[in-house]
């Protein structure tokens, strides 16, 4: 067990190495925070977007998906210590800003559906999928298909390090996002601007 704790820190390590540890990546925490500071509060909303949420009876659908979705995540492996997963409470906080931008429910829309996949994703333990090398990482990953055209990346033991979506113009932006020029896979972590390009390894074939 100790050697496979010890391979999956290296991996996370080499990973962190690749993409760098930028300042807003996820805040290692010893307690995970409480439920209630993850979601929506309807009992004494205080944020913009919370106030739009528990007036919405969709969306407040929307945070109740998420809210399982959390605990499914947690009650199966927990969320990735990854620098390349945004940590729920940073996700939330991201979130809110929703209220900044000009369709704010359209924001408040997306960032929860694509939480949603992403989280649902990670519950998974994923099939097939193709080898993985990146620039600047040593460890092997693999890359896997996932819903709304997102990427699950796990280490070479199926262990789910992160999960990106296609780059596009909305008014929500992915933590991961990923672009596939000539038979590459470059993902961009939001605000990061350090692209890093990858490619698929052996006879498994290109993901699509």
């Amino acid at each position: 067990m100790r050697v496979m704790q010890s391979a999956r820190q290296l991996c996370i390590a080499a990973v962190a190495t690749a993409f760098g540890s930028a300042s807003h990546a996820t805040e290692p925490s010893a307690v995970p925070p409480p439920l209630a500071q993850e979601s929506a509060d309807c009992v004494h909303p205080v944020y913009a977007t919370d106030q739009l949420i528990c007036s919405d009876p969709e969306l407040r659908r929307l945070d109740a998906d998420l809210v399982a979705s959390v605990v499914r995540v947690h009650r199966m492996s927990g969320l990735p210590a990854s620098p390349l997963f945004e940590g729920q409470q940073a996700w939330f906080k991201r979130r809110s800003l929703c209220a900044f931008q000009k369709k704010h429910r359209d924001c408040v829309v997306l960032a929860y559906r694509t939480r949603i996949t992403e989280l649902e994703a990670l519950a998974v333990r994923p099939s097939g999928g193709v080898f993985l090398r990146c620039k600047g990482n040593p460890a092997q990953l693999m890359l896997f298909p996932g819903p709304q055209e997102g990427r699950i990346i796990t280490d070479a033991a199926k262990t789910p390090l992160f999960v990106a979506f296609p780059a596009a113009d909305n008014p929500w932006t992915p933590f991961v996002s990923y672009r596939e020029p000539a038979k590459q896979l470059v993902f961009e972590r939001i605000n990061d601007r350090k692209p890093t390009a990858c490619i698929v390894e052996g006879a498994g074939g290109w993901v699509r």
